[in-house]
């Protein structure tokens, strides 16, 4: 919400953002191209949980991050509350895997 804010503020009337997140229709999928996701059991799209994941770099530390899972309606219902329109939506490359993509790009138009 804070960040929705600043950045409207400093886009004005007809401004264009470009919002990235982690793709929640996906979250489900134990394994994606950037991430292992460990989601407890029982939990379904709709709910909101917080689950954990394993960034798959190479590196010689292993990198786990808490993330948070909400439905894309939520995101896009906040959109809209904040006088934001979607221009497009777009998904990332899966670098020629199998896997679905691990993260999804609004492209967003402050309402004049």
């Amino acid at each position: 919400r804070q960040m929705l804010t600043e950045m409207k503020q400093v886009l004005g009337q007809g401004g264009t953002m470009v919002v990235s997140f982690c793709h929640t229709k996906y979250d489900f999928e134990p394994e994606g191209v950037v991430t292992s996701r460990f989601v407890p059991e029982g939990l379904g799209y709709s709910d909101t949980f917080t689950f954990t994941k394993r960034i798959k770099e190479i590196t010689d530390k292993e990198v786990i991050l808490t993330d948070n899972h909400r439905p894309l309606e939520y995101y896009e219902r906040l959109f809209a509350e904040f006088g934001l329109e979607t221009v497009e939506t777009t998904e990332s490359d899966t670098l020629g895997t199998t896997h679905n993509p691990d993260f999804i790009i609004y492209t967003l138009r402050v309402k004049i």
